[in-house]
Formats: C-alpha cells, structure tokens, sequence
C-alpha cells in the first residue's frame, strides 16, 4: 500500500497550533528561521516526539551573503538535500520549513545588501524590479528544493 503524502502550508497568528501541527507529522526534519522559537520545543517536549533533526539558520552579516545568493545551492539547500537522503533511507518522512515568513524577510535583506536594483531613468531604486527578482528566488527555490520533497511537507 502507498503512503499519503502531505504537503501544507500552517498559517495562523502565534498560538493557535501550528507548531504543534506540524510536529504531530512522522519523522520530522525542521529547516527554521524563526528567531527565538526554541522555547516553543522547551516548553512542549512531547512536540519532539517526532524530530529526527532541527537546523535552525539565523542569518546576520557574516553568513547572509552566501546564504541566499542562489536558490539552487548554499547551506539552506544543503540541509533540505540531507533531510532528502534521509528519507531515501526511511529515516526522514517529513520536512518542516518553519517560517517561510522570516525565510523570505531574511532574502529580501539579502537582496538589499546584494542586489539592488536602480532605475535607468531615475538612478533611484526600483522596488517593483526587486519584488520581481524576490517573486522569482522565491519561486525558483520552492519549486526547485521544497515541492519536490518527496515525502510530507
């Protein structure tokens, strides 16, 4: 019999369960972002019931540069390919990306730092051209390294 695979997204204010959703998943792997959210699994043991292994990526000066500069490869792409091979081997059956609010905060600074767009005519930066280039990194890196995860999401 084939497994169901689950893909979702949580999206809620702090609170309502998400977390403990998502931690509810068999053989978790966590990619995170989220600043300060440790308390949440030191208040809640039981939600690491589950965790095969937590990465948490807080980017700052020193790690920011190489860690968006490209949606196919760095150490975020690196962590989701081990939590890949882990679940070749039946390790891993799901993979938490937690939170792809902060994930895409922590890109746009990224881009702010790295790739500012200006315009021809005005010499001033163009917001829109840069939303455009973060829609498609954030597009590029979702298709390319989360959906094909190939068990729970």
């Amino acid at each position: 019999m084939n497994k169901i695979r689950i893909s979702n997204m949580h999206v809620g204010e702090p609170g309502v369960g998400k977390t403990h959703t998502a931690c509810t998943f068999p053989k978790w792997y966590n990619v995170s972002f989220e600043r300060d959210s440790e308390w949440v699994w030191e208040l809640n043991p039981e939600l690491n019931k589950n965790k095969v292994a937590h990465k948490l990526f807080l980017p700052d000066e020193s790690n920011l540069k190489d860690m968006f500069a490209d949606p196919f490869k760095g150490p975020i792409v690196d962590e989701i390919n081990k939590a890949k091979a882990l679940h070749k081997e039946g390790k891993v059956e799901s993979l938490l990306f937690y939170n792809i609010t902060y994930f895409m905060t922590y890109r746009w600074m990224w881009q702010n730092k790295y790739q500012v767009v200006k315009s021809d005519k005005t010499g001033e930066v163009d917001t829109r051209a840069m939303y455009g280039q973060l829609k498609t990194f954030a597009s590029n890196f979702m298709l390319m390294n989360l959906i094909n995860f190939p068990g729970n999401l």
